[in-house]
């Protein structure tokens, strides 16, 4: 009999611990309306601070690095139109 009381300790902590586990794993729960209003407000607030007190664009920068109009005359990715597919 005393065995068997041994036993029952680790299949009971073995249940605890799985009960415990299903409970921690729930998904949360929603949030309340006033609650996520109140988040978005305070998003909306802070994007508003960040731009306001952004840095202004360089002068003179180019607005498209990318652009090919931007690149030197001599680097070999201008094409001329039309020379689509010939060698450079």
């Amino acid at each position: 009999m005393k065995v068997l009381l041994w036993l029952m300790i680790p299949v009971a902590a073995l249940i605890v611990g799985t009960i415990w586990a299903s409970i921690r794993s729930r998904p949360p729960r929603p949030a309340a309306m006033q609650d996520s209003m109140a988040s978005f407000s305070r998003f909306r607030r802070a994007l508003a601070a960040t731009t306001a007190s952004s840095p202004p664009l360089r002068r003179g920068a180019p607005e498209d690095p990318a652009d090919p109009s931007k690149l030197p005359a001599n680097d070999s990715t201008v094409r001329e139109p039309g020379t689509v597919g010939r060698p450079v």
